[in-house]
């Protein structure tokens, strides 16, 4: 599902491809938690469409060069949020203002 203009639709993509040193996750669940309410309702507006959810459940479906085959199938649990602007800036939150 992609947020875009305020509306969840969902959105097919081409599969994708472990890079060197990649495990690929085949995501059976994602949570969509309070954090992504925000967005949902406008009140954090971010630009461009983007994907609700980063709580995420699933296996590891494919490997990239260098990992270690063991690893194929095993379960997987992630939590992950794309860096906010002041975050890759390498800036202080409290210098960040509004952004």
């Amino acid at each position: 599902m992609v947020l875009q203009d305020g509306r969840l639709s969902p959105v097919l993509r081409p599969p994708l491809q472990a890079g060197r040193g990649e495990i690929l996750v085949k995501v059976r669940a994602c949570g969509v938690c309070r954090t992504d309410l925000p967005l949902l309702d406008g009140d954090l507006p971010l630009g461009g469409p983007i994907v609700p959810g980063h709580e995420v459940v699933g296996e590891a479906a494919g490997l990239g060069d260098g990992v270690d085959d063991s690893s194929l199938g095993s379960g997987s649990a992630s939590s992950f949020r794309s860096p906010c602007a002041p975050c890759v800036r390498a800036q202080p939150w409290s210098a960040a203002g509004s952004t």
